[in-house]
């Protein structure tokens, strides 16, 4: 898996930088110019959600789990989306709609 790197200058992000990244822009550190995030990188990311989901209820029906069990199963798959977010990652030099 290979991090995102600016439309600019082709500088790769740093991996903690993007881990927290939650806007639909980030600035180059090198070149200091604005990174858009794709419209495809943005609806791999909205299809991440609903799959996890369904992936968690599969595996709570599975396994008798108390409520502190359960909370556990979601912050694993939490953190376990939220690391693999930014390899999804794919930026432009303009904020284009998403449809």
């Amino acid at each position: 898996m290979k991090l995102p790197a600016c439309w600019s200058c082709k500088k790769q992000f740093i991996y903690g930088k993007l881990l927290l990244f939650w806007g639909g822009r980030t600035i180059c550190p090198l070149c200091e110019k604005t990174n858009y995030l794709t419209p495809e990188s943005r609806k791999k990311g909205a299809w991440y959600t609903p799959i996890l989901i369904i992936l968690m209820v599969i595996g709570l029906n599975m396994f008798d789990i108390g409520f502190s069990g359960i909370i556990l199963y979601g912050l694993i798959f939490l953190l376990i989306g939220l690391s693999l977010s930014p390899f999804t990652f794919k930026f432009t030099d303009e904020n284009e709609p998403l449809f």
